[in-house]
């Protein structure tokens, strides 16, 4: 389009209100992912804050556990002497050393604190319950007259005084288990207690504060996410407005015009108008081109008659219930055109064309599928016209059979069949093998397929 006719459009240039707008969009959208960022690392450190406080817990807990645990243990094996009790106890004390794992895990975290010097003071308690539950085990083992070799080096180890050792076994016995159920033992638990209790109630105070920091910081930064949301929020409506009442609005406008082939108004914005003259005047042209266009897709050029994608069609979309398929094959059409050249070769095509279109009805469809080769697709016909057609044929070899000016005398070999309850390709198949018997019958004459 001529630049004068595009100054003569008019309307709001939209391209420049959008760039406008994308800016505007871009901005508030940066500061907005600026803050959700601040926001997710926010909420990730008051998720890692909640996540070491249960952490720290179950650490502090599996103290407590672990010494229930070796308690429970070592009481069983007081009353009832049962060794798995004793492989229990020591599993934990040498293997699973849950007190241990607990105590190392907090340290990196705690150590210097007065709560870390608290753990310090329930792991030296707890082992020195572990000397006191020792000292029930050896006990327990000599009262029971088992033999120590059997055992843990660490109750092998024990040092038990000559007082002691010299005591009958029954009171041996008696001793073992009042010492684990003693009120000095249940001090010693207690006081453990006590101290797990305290680091808790600590863990709890500094995970507290840590939380609340989080979570202020975490409001402050939600506040100014909803803030920025609202602000493009207006920004897309104001957006989506001006979009809306200069393009869409047009679009929907335009769609039963382009629906219906016609031309589109010419509102809106100055980029919709420039679109819709310049479709205007690409539908005008179009339409003048659209017949032709049509009309060359599917007639060949030389004769005007249907080329293959036409014959395809047909092929198609009959009915060969009530069809019968023709091919038309020229005879020696190489050696006419070796002969007399292509030019002349052409008009050859020509005059059967028009010699094949004249002696057939106008509902019949003649089609060119090949250099030589024609069909044509006699619609409302049957097996009861095979004498009619073959004399079709005959009057267009005895027309063609004639000279004329430089075109020399031609003749066509056909083979016909009938499509009643076939396929079409089916259809086609018979009828080839039909041309191909008058090839070898002579040519210049029609066999009919049987």
């Amino acid at each position: 389009m001529r630049k004068d006719a595009e100054g003569s459009v008019g309307g709001l240039h939209l391209k420049k209100l959008i760039y406008i707008m994308v800016v505007i969009s871009i901005l508030i959208s940066a500061l907005l992912s600026f803050t959700t960022f601040r926001t997710e690392n926010a909420y990730n450190e008051l998720y890692q804050v909640t996540g070491e406080f249960i952490e720290w817990q179950l650490n502090v807990s599996d103290m407590k556990i672990a010494s229930d645990y070796l308690t429970e243990q070592v009481r069983c094996f007081a009353e009832t002497g049962e060794d798995q009790y004793l492989d229990n106890y020591f599993t934990e004390l040498n293997e699973t050393r849950r007190r241990d794992n607990a105590l190392e895990a907090l340290r990196d975290e705690f150590e210097g604190t007065e709560l870390f010097y608290q753990l310090e003071d329930a792991m030296l308690l707890s082992e020195t319950l572990t000397d006191r539950e020792f000292f029930c085990m050896k006990v327990k083992l000599i009262a029971t007259g088992r033999n120590l070799d059997d055992y843990p080096q660490q109750v092998r180890d024990y040092k038990l005084t000559e007082p002691v050792e010299s005591l009958p076994q029954n009171q041996l016995d008696y001793m073992a288990r009042r010492i684990v159920f003693d009120a000095v033992y249940r001090s010693l638990k207690n006081s453990v207690n006590v101290s797990v209790e305290n680091c808790m109630k600590q863990i709890q105070d500094e995970i507290d504060t840590r939380q609340q920091a989080s979570i202020n910081r975490l409001h402050d930064l939600i506040f100014y996410e909803r803030l920025l949301i609202i602000v493009l929020i207006i920004a897309l409506i104001l957006m989506v407005t001006t979009v809306i009442l200069a393009v869409i609005k047009p679009v929907v406008k335009a769609v039963p015009h382009i629906t219906e082939g016609e031309k589109i108004p010419e509102e809106g914005s100055y980029e919709f108008r420039f679109l819709a003259k310049t479709y205007n005047e690409i539908l005008e042209t179009n339409s003048k081109q659209k017949v032709e266009l049509e009309h060359a897709a599917l007639h060949d050029q030389l004769t005007g008659v249907l080329n293959r994608s036409g014959f395809d069609s047909c092929l198609r979309t009959l009915d060969f219930n009530t069809t019968t398929l023709l091919i038309i094959d020229i005879d020696n059409f190489k050696e006419i055109n070796d002969t007399y050249g292509h030019t002349i070769g052409d008009s050859v095509l020509k005059r059967v064309t028009d010699t094949v279109r004249t002696h057939f009805r106008s509902d019949d469809i003649v089609c060119r599928i090949g250099g030589d080769e024609f069909v044509v697709f006699m619609r409302q016909t049957g097996p009861d016209q095979k004498d009619l057609i073959i004399r079709k044929i005959s009057d267009i070899n005895d027309s063609i059979g004639v000279p004329i000016g430089n075109i020399p005398a031609i003749s066509i070999s056909v083979g016909a069949a009938f499509g009643r309850n076939l396929k079409p390709e089916d259809v086609f198949k018979k009828a080839d093998k039909a041309l191909y018997e008058s090839k070898e019958n002579g040519r210049s004459c029609c066999t009919y397929y049987e």
